[in-house]
């Protein structure tokens, strides 16, 4: 890729006082210190090396050439050994420093934490906005299965329980909706406009909406209840013609308890 963004003029970078910023920094602070401490420390090891062979370095002018060779080999040997340890001491210690100083550039803050949590667990709008929408869309569904429902429980005005049994697929019968308040209200509305028959129960229409959640099949200690209410709507909806079923189908529901 060709950019011309370093091309670009930045007078950020002339700015002199941007640049006494970072001459006088605690990090320009302290690698200026570790700087002369080490000139220093292999400015002293040098002249151990050469305190060392002074006699000799004294009488180089009465040796002969190979000799003053030999002198000066031993004393740079010298003083190479002793930077070289000094230099790999130094290093690991540096090392340790830089390692502990990168870790904590690393490390996170506590708003940081708490924004990366935030980030990862979604805010609490967004956590409520996709209660909503999951709430809507189960209760969307709900709605559409009033439609087919086979019976509407009610309170008869504070709850309403749908019921569907299809026989010979369901070992029991089965809540397909159920609602408080409003939602009870529309419940009925639609069963209304779909021709789903509403039985007042009150003391049932309680008792399954405690216990039963949409989707939950109908207790066993309920089953006499709900059956009963089930055989009164097939024989009313056999009258009706909006479905004929014979006596054995509706005493199947009774024969379940």
């Amino acid at each position: 890729m060709l950019s011309a963004e370093t091309m670009t003029p930045n007078f950020n970078k002339l700015n002199p006082i941007t640049g006494m910023k970072r001459l006088f920094s605690a990090n320009a602070g302290v690698e200026g210190i570790k700087a002369t401490l080490k000139s220093a420390l292999f400015a002293y090891l040098a002249w151990t090396a050469i305190q060392a062979n002074w006699d000799d370095l004294m009488t180089l002018g009465f040796k002969h050439t190979g000799a003053v060779f030999v002198v000066i080999g031993t004393i740079l040997h010298q003083m190479s050994l002793k930077v070289a340890i000094a230099w790999l001491i130094l290093s690991a210690l540096d090392y340790a420093y830089q390692r502990k100083q990168i870790d904590k550039q690393l490390r996170m803050t506590k708003q940081e934490i708490k924004q990366e949590m935030r980030e990862m667990e979604q805010s609490p709008e967004m956590k409520g906005q996709m209660a909503r929408r999951r709430r809507a869309l189960s209760r969307g569904r709900m709605m559409e299965a009033v439609k087919t429902a086979d019976v509407i429980i009610t309170n008869p005005t504070h709850f309403s329980i749908a019921i569907s049994y299809e026989a010979g697929k369901m070992h029991a019968p089965k809540v397909v909706a159920k609602g408080q308040d409003l939602v009870a209200l529309k419940i009925r509305e639609i069963a209304k406009e779909h021709r789903v028959p509403i039985v007042p129960n009150a003391p049932l229409a309680r008792q399954l909406y405690k216990k039963c959640e949409v989707e939950d099949f109908v207790p066993r200690e309920m089953f006499q209840a709900v059956a009963e209410v089930l055989a009164y709507v097939y024989r009313t909806m056999g009258r009706t013609g909006r479905v004929s079923f014979t006596q054995s189908e509706e005493n199947l529901i009774l024969a379940t308890c």
